[in-house]
């Protein structure tokens, strides 16, 4: 509680005292997944909330980054923060519906995808930078929250939509989303994700015109193009030809529109040559009758 009250008082003289040395980063990793069963003696939930807001101020100034890279805790940190999303889903309780982005495990996800963001140049273009071996650790650990985070929000999205009120956030900014299509550039994290059935949250992504999304696509889908008729994935590629998605940025950008159109008609040709099935799900789909 003191501790509390020292950070939300002045931030700015204490913050950095978290990541002072690895003795500290590391306590702070170790009480973010402090242990359930002492709910009794402390609030458990209001003490990972209140690490989770302190994480993500020390992540957006560049602290943790820097302490997690000069004290080489990266692993550490990731473990850290994917068992911390894990453990909110494990004690949620049904009783009030809450939006995702709203939720500790949003906030968690944003954190670990600024540590793993990098900047390319001087233009400030940034983007999230993973090893081989992290994505898979990431998405064997996380791959199935992270796809439900992902599902989640389009319908959430979809909701709002039903009873006309305009959505507040950029679905395309959600951490989830960025963090699902870095993972997913990767081969054996692509597997795992598609193990568990990934491939549909990917699909709505791509359905958004994310060209990171489509190519994931292709690649889960080269052995067994299938997949794609799966809870009716294929549908969300084909949303693409809808003129409900005439708004979306890479439909003002010609170079943009040129790779993702290419990108879908390789994937739509894929799964007709290979599929009966799929041939004739793609010839009866309305937005491509439309298009």
């Amino acid at each position: 509680g003191l501790i509390k009250t020292m950070v939300e008082a002045d931030p700015d003289e204490v913050l950095h005292l978290f990541v002072e040395s690895k003795e500290a980063i590391m306590s702070l990793f170790d009480l973010l997944n402090i242990d359930q069963s002492t709910e009794a003696l402390v609030e458990v939930n209001e003490i990972q909330r209140f690490l989770a807001e302190t994480l993500s101020k020390l992540a957006e100034s560049g602290m943790l980054t820097d302490a997690v890279e000069k004290f080489e805790v990266r692993s550490s940190a990731i473990a850290a923060l994917a068992t911390a999303c894990l453990s909110e889903e494990e004690h949620a309780t049904e009783e009030e519906e809450e939006l995702t982005s709203n939720k500790l495990a949003s906030g968690l996800m944003q954190t670990l995808v600024e540590l793993c963001t990098v900047s390319y140049n001087k233009e400030e273009k940034k983007g999230i930078e993973l090893s081989p071996g992290e994505a898979e650790a990431i998405s064997r650990s996380l791959g199935e929250k992270i796809c439900k985070m992902v599902i989640s929000r389009f319908l959430e999205r979809a909701k709002l939509k039903q009873y006309e009120i305009e959505e507040e956030e950029n679905i395309m900014k959600a951490p989830d989303i960025a963090m699902l299509c870095a993972i997913a550039q990767h081969d054996v994290a692509l597997q795992v994700l598609r193990s568990v059935g990934g491939l549909h949250a990917i699909a709505m992504i791509a359905g958004e015109g994310e060209i990171t999304a489509i190519l994931a696509l292709q690649k889960g889908c080269k052995e067994d193009v299938s997949l794609l008729l799966e809870a009716d994935t294929y549908a969300s590629i084909l949303s693409l030809f809808s003129s409900e998605k005439d708004h979306l940025d890479w439909r003002q950008d010609e170079a943009c529109g040129s790779k993702v159109e290419t990108a879908v008609f390789e994937l739509l040709a894929h799964l007709c040559l290979s599929s009966t099935k799929g041939r004739a799900a793609v010839a009866g789909a309305h937005d491509f009758k439309s298009s």
